[in-house]
């Protein structure tokens, strides 16, 4: 079993900040990771974005002081591009930062405080699902919530039993494929039960739900 961690694909991380401290930082906490990493760096939206063309299925790891430039160099949303982790601190504009990110599809939230946390997130990104550490869960539902959009739904009447144990799947931050092998799905199964929770809340991303949920 444990060989095969080792034979795990390797996983293209463009690492994009503008300042060289952040972005080394960023590098050395993803050292730590069990998963084999192949890192480019950026200083500019401009350089992520040519980054992120060139390579397959990348993870764009960022800071919030970045991301703002980065979306508007990105005309789609992150995902369209590359999965987006955002790695914020605790000031104000780092929480309204990371909500509007969450809101425009990013796969992660990580604070600098947890930075250890990095590499579990980026598994969890790599492997379709969404991970936010709890302490900015609780910092950015206050900031998501106030921006404009109707209010999330948290009720679960209208879910069927087998929807209503992906949504609490969902919550914990697990993948599909993890939803599927928890449930004994079909990993296809679990994209669209996945779909379906995610319309029936109105949201647009994983991210979304969770932080509007535990804000409630």
């Amino acid at each position: 079993m444990a060989s095969k961690e080792n034979h795990t694909k390797q996983v293209s991380v463009v690492v994009a900040a503008a300042t060289e401290k952040a972005r080394n930082l960023i590098v050395d906490a993803l050292g730590h990771s069990k998963t084999s990493v192949v890192i480019s760096q950026a200083s500019s939206p401009t350089q992520a974005m040519a980054a992120c063309q060139r390579e397959v299925q990348p993870i764009l790891v960022t800071d919030a002081e970045f991301i703002f430039a980065a979306l508007e160099a990105f005309p789609d949303k992150p995902s369209e591009l590359a999965l987006c982790v955002v790695v914020v601190r605790e000031q104000v504009n780092d929480c309204h930062t990371a909500a509007l990110g969450v809101r425009a599809g990013i796969d992660g939230v990580v604070s600098w405080e947890d930075l250890d946390h990095l590499p579990h997130a980026l598994r969890c990104a790599h492997n379709g699902g969404m991970y936010i550490s709890p302490d900015v869960a609780r910092r950015i539902t206050g900031e998501l919530l106030r921006l404009p959009a109707a209010p999330v739904r948290l009720d679960t009447t209208g879910l069927s039993p087998s929807v209503q144990r992906v949504l609490r799947l969902v919550l914990k931050g697990l993948s599909n494929r993890e939803i599927a092998n928890e449930l004994s799905l079909s990993e296809a199964s679990a994209r669209k039960y996945t779909s379906h929770v995610l319309h029936h809340y109105d949201c647009s991303s994983r991210g979304e739900l969770i932080a509007r949920w535990f804000s409630s």
